[in-house]
């Protein structure tokens, strides 16, 4: 191997180990870059969530812990137990804990236990049953505004959160047969004149004004009946 050519075998040694080692540095500066792409993706996820459940004052306050949960899930749908714990001391629950975020974690698993909430992709959401005919017959005997109107039950979208719910028409203490009495599992028990029902779907901020009237109808005990004054005190 003449002289020449050995300066030549090192030269290109030389470049290829300094090439290797622009590579090792280009990989570890990748490595590090889709490690912070990561971390602001994590960012705007919560951020997007903490806009989307914004919380309104009230709205869970004199409610259990466990109660609260359900009425969130309903309001909100499927969130993390952080956005949970967060929009409930928005909404003015109140506790004495140092550490909320856990009150809710624990509660969350013991409704798991019960079957009334599921985890899913690092979400907390209600566990959708549907009550059975029985279930609505032994309801109507006990309820007040259920023993008017006809007996005849069926399985229909509730108009406040459309999940499937047992309706009944119902009237008011005049005789007039104006309404219909609601049976959900999710949004409990209240009557809904068929104008205010119509309203309702016709409306540009639907979804919005089912939360408030979720709401309102937890807050009555489903002792009143929805009508058009009521939509628009709500919306």
């Amino acid at each position: 191997m003449t002289d020449s050519l050995a300066a030549t075998i090192n030269l290109m040694v030389r470049k290829l180990e300094a090439t290797t080692g622009q590579i090792a540095r280009l990989e570890r500066q990748a490595e590090r870059l889709r490690s912070k792409r990561q971390s602001l993706q994590v960012t705007i996820a919560t951020l997007k969530e903490e806009e989307r459940v914004k919380g309104e004052v009230g709205a869970y306050a004199r409610m259990s812990v466990g109660g609260a949960i359900l009425a969130f899930l309903d309001d909100y749908g499927p969130s993390s137990s952080r956005t949970i714990a967060d929009g409930l001391l928005k909404g003015g629950i109140t506790t004495e804990s140092d550490n909320f975020r856990a009150v809710v974690f624990s509660t969350l698993k013991r409704l798991e236990d019960a079957d009334q909430v599921r985890p899913s992709k690092g979400k907390w959401d209600r566990v959708r049953k549907v009550e059975s005919m029985e279930g609505v017959e032994k309801l109507t005997k006990s309820h007040p505004s259920v023993g008017r109107g006809t007996t005849d039950s069926r399985s229909v979208p509730c108009d406040l959160c459309e999940e499937p719910s047992f309706k009944r028409q119902d009237q008011d203490d005049a005789g007039v047969r104006d309404a219909v009495f609601v049976n959900c599992a999710q949004c409990g028990d209240f009557s809904i004149t068929g104008i205010a029902a119509h309203v309702l779907q016709q409306l540009d901020d639907r979804q919005e004004s089912q939360k408030k009237l979720r709401r309102w109808v937890r807050e009555t005990g489903g002792k009143k009946r929805i009508t058009t004054k009521v939509l628009e005190s709500l919306t």
